[in-house]
């Protein structure tokens, strides 16, 4: 026997204006309760943002753009969070630039620690006494800014600075000076002489040397992708100040997930 189901009633409820008042009213008051969250969500999140600027965004700026570059970021949770929840492209460059400036420091290390082992060589053969921490010694020649002095030369590929003798005869003394800064002094004008004249010899012998100039070279294109890859972090960062929504990591690379430090 089939049973035939009037839902007539069904229809008569639905289509009553008190249930359809009813709707609305639920419909409406969820509607607007699913916008103040996300409202309020996105109120929180503009703020995070702009504590991850500044706190970390802003000082890990200022530090790239100094001299050397130092990491004056001093939230780590909040730097952990803007590096590993948001933005993981910026450990890639940072890391990159890190190991780009490593190598190229290193490089610069070895180059003058091989032109002090030449100009102190030839200061030993010459029978000159030398340091290589500055001290106020009469007669002990001050290698480490002859080093510098020669550095220099190889890195801007121009001799720039003079070895001059300035006397000083009230005190009975003889200044050997690079470039304004004393590198030896002594009572002997003609011990003052032979330094000089031993100085230059030594720059002129080191300067000319084809190895140390294709060291230079590369030291030179070590320092350009540094710098290069130091911009493109830079650059990053800037843009990342400039925005006003906050990236957020997508699970599966569809939904965007929770941020950790916001339900920490």
């Amino acid at each position: 026997m089939k049973m035939n189901l009037d839902s007539t009633w069904l229809l008569d409820i639905i289509s009553h204006p008190l249930f359809i008042s009813i709707a609305s009213a639920v419909v409406g008051g969820l509607i607007t309760w699913i916008l103040f969250i996300k409202q309020i969500n996105w109120q929180i999140m503009a703020k995070h943002f702009e504590d991850l600027k500044t706190h970390t965004i802003i000082p890990w700026l200022e530090g790239l753009e100094d001299v050397p570059p130092v990491l004056r970021v001093n939230d780590p949770q909040l730097f952990d969070d803007l590096r590993v929840e948001h933005y993981p492209e910026l450990n890639i460059m940072w890391s990159n630039w890190a190991e780009a400036d490593k190598k190229e420091k290193g490089e610069v290390k070895a180059l003058k620690e091989e032109i002090c082992s030449r100009v102190e060589t030839l200061l030993e053969r010459a029978k000159i006494k030398f340091g290589r921490d500055y001290k106020v010694t009469p007669d002990v020649c001050f290698s480490g800014y002859v080093v510098d002095h020669i550095y220099r030369i190889l890195e801007l590929n121009s001799w720039n600075a003079d070895i001059l003798i300035e006397p000083n005869p009230s005190a009975n003394i003889f200044y050997v000076k690079i470039d304004g800064s004393e590198v030896f002094r002594t009572s002997n004008e003609v011990a003052a002489d032979k330094v000089r004249h031993v100085l230059d010899m030594i720059t002129k012998t080191i300067v000319v040397s084809s190895d140390l100039n294709e060291r230079m070279r590369c030291v030179k294109e070590l320092r350009k992708t540094a710098w290069e890859k130091r911009s493109k972090l830079v650059d990053t960062l800037k843009d990342l100040r400039r925005k006003s929504k906050l990236k957020l990591r997508k699970k599966f690379g569809i939904f965007p997930r929770p941020c950790k430090y916001l339900r920490s």
